[in-house]
């Protein structure tokens, strides 16, 4: 039986065969340049050589891991949120006038200036002049109490009011800080051991949050008030929001039991209509006329009458504030037999402007709120930068304090039975 054995050779037609070549050329290509793009990515080694002759390898990235495109007049980068915006918003300008002394022949500092240093009877310190526009009150425990500083190129006098220092109720050592900042300018604030506000004053009102009837009280000075003057401010966005991205939280927040808004509501409020914002001013117009008509029908009384009972703030032992109307706004310092009555009160020129700072209607009291208090009117080249940072610090450890208590809260009644000095409240 024989058998016939076919073999068929299969033959690839030229075109198969070129495309195939051009495939695995491309392929090379490709391997080649990943090669090199990984040789690139390779973190750089340089040894560097100390003096003790020891080798240290240092690793550093490339330049091309660490570049950040950015193009500040690329619209794409307003999308993605990395230029932000100026947001234009209607805003009254307000206007500061000159001041001058109510009563000049009650001024503390040209009584005792040529005193040069007065003294306790256990012969500490209590009052020291250190030049023209400068003088310092002690406690008697010797801590700085009252700072009187006149600002470099600046017309006015500051006068910044320190606590006593010492332990608090916890039994916690707790270093002296800045409880009240004045001016002669008319400016006022008065804040409490942790940062917040509890009276603040300008040359227009003012408002007493730490009211014991617990609803905060304002008050006008009752002068004539010019027609508001509105303008089309372009202000800043608020990037608090970014701060999470670059300072992460390392304690645990307590949240309180206050109800957040809903973004959706703030970006409804932030998309309104220009008829919406041109109704709003419409009105804020009507209101300060109706004030102007209502303060010029009043024009039989004083001009810096305030109509309240007098305000009385005690800081502490030995300070106290005292507000009657503008001309009298009295500070008084007493311990030890010594007495030092420093007068506030001013008179305004309403002739004479020295200058004007914008303001937002919509946000609660803000006419009334005085430049120390609003960190918006503060800048670094201000005079009351260092306050305004220094105040920021003792709101941070007021934080991290009110933190701690409340971790250490569930144990208040164990340390009520055990009696010991330090206790949360």
């Amino acid at each position: 039986m024989m058998s016939n054995c076919f073999s068929v050779e299969i033959k690839k037609s030229a075109e198969k065969v070129d495309d195939e070549k051009e495939i695995i050329e491309l392929v090379k290509k490709e391997r080649e340049k990943e090669i090199e793009l990984i040789r690139v990515k390779k973190p750089i080694v340089k040894p560097i050589l100390f003096p003790y002759k020891k080798v240290v390898k240092v690793y550093e990235k490339p330049i091309e891991d660490t570049t950040i495109k950015y193009q500040l007049s690329n619209p794409l980068y307003v999308k993605l949120g990395w230029t932000m915006l100026p947001v234009s918003k209607i805003m009254r300008k307000v206007i500061e006038y000159q001041t001058n002394p109510a009563k000049p022949h009650l001024d503390w500092f040209k009584k005792y200036r040529l005193e040069r240093r007065l003294y306790y009877n256990d012969k500490r310190v209590f009052m020291n002049f250190s030049g023209s526009r400068s003088a310092e009150i002690y406690y008697p425990n010797g801590s700085l109490a009252i700072k009187f500083s006149g600002p470099p190129e600046r017309d006015y006098d500051m006068y910044t009011v320190f606590s006593p220092g010492g332990k608090d109720f916890m039994g916690v050592k707790r270093r002296p800080q800045i409880i009240a900042v004045f001016d002669t300018m008319g400016n006022g604030a008065v804040f409490d051991e942790e940062g917040g506000t509890r009276i603040s004053f300008n040359q227009i009102g003012g408002v007493w949050k730490d009211n014991p009837t617990g609803i905060p009280l304002t008050w006008r000075w009752d002068i004539y008030e010019k027609t508001p003057i509105l303008e089309n401010v372009y202000v800043e966005k608020s990037s608090v929001h970014l701060e999470k991205y670059f300072y992460p939280p390392t304690m645990k927040v307590f949240r309180s039991n206050k109800v957040d808004t809903p973004l959706v509501v703030s970006r409804i409020k932030e998309k309104k209509s220009s008829e919406d914002v041109r109704f709003d001013v419409e009105y804020e117009k009507e209101e300060e006329a109706r004030r102007v008509r209502e303060a010029e029908s009043e024009q039989i009384y004083s001009s810096d009458a305030c109509y309240l009972k007098p305000i009385f703030v005690r800081m502490n032992d030995h300070i106290s504030l005292k507000i009657l109307n503008r001309r009298t706004v009295t500070l008084r310092f007493l311990a030890n037999t010594k007495n030092v009555r420093i007068e506030l009160g001013t008179i305004l020129n309403l002739t004479k402007e020295v200058g004007f700072y914008f303001v937002d209607m919509r946000v609660k009291f803000s006419l009334l709120k005085c430049k120390f208090d609003d960190p918006i009117h503060i800048r670094p080249d201000s005079s009351v930068y260092n306050i305004f940072k220094e105040l920021e610090k003792i709101k941070k450890m007021a934080k991290r304090r009110e933190l701690m208590m409340e971790k250490y809260r569930p144990f208040l009644q164990n340390w009520k039975m055990m009696g010991t000095r330090c206790r949360p409240r």
